[in-house]
């Protein structure tokens, strides 16, 4: 049903944009996994019905993923992404990948995308959610 509905770009936080997809007028589903800590992917989220351009969200109305984990993977990076990707969506989660040997996994409460990965023979760990932040709010403000 989303692969129906309009995409529209959304401003999840000053300097981070992303994409959803318009549910009705007013109200957006989350596309991607936001650097923000008040937004994840597949939140159902309030913005302007009036707004044009980068549609800001007022507040959120349901939450699909409570949790959100940074995590560092190593090469061969497309291999193990793959593996990852697989092991998280085969357990229910999501996950983008910014950049190669980082990821960032939307997760149930008590889901432990760690253990995940480790079941699926995948050596990774966590991040430390600071430097990662501002590498990519760096490349956000390049872009």
């Amino acid at each position: 049903m989303t692969d129906e509905l309009k995409q529209v770009r959304v401003r999840f936080d000053e300097g981070e944009t992303g994409w959803g997809r318009e549910v009705e007028p007013g109200r957006v589903l989350i596309d991607n996994i936001p650097i923000s800590d008040r937004l994840n992917i597949d939140d159902l989220v309030e913005v302007d019905p009036k707004e044009t351009g980068f549609l800001n969200i007022i507040r959120v109305l349901e939450r699909a993923f409570p949790g959100k984990t940074a995590i560092r993977y190593s090469e061969p990076y497309k291999e193990t992404y793959g593996k990852l990707y697989k092991a998280w969506h085969d357990a229910g989660m999501k996950c983008e990948g910014p950049f190669e040997g980082l990821v960032i996994v939307a997760h149930q409460a008590g889901q432990d995308p760690v253990k995940v990965a480790l079941d699926a023979g995948v050596t990774v760990t966590l991040n430390d959610p600071q430097p990662a932040l501002e590498a990519i709010q760096a490349d956000l403000v390049r872009s």
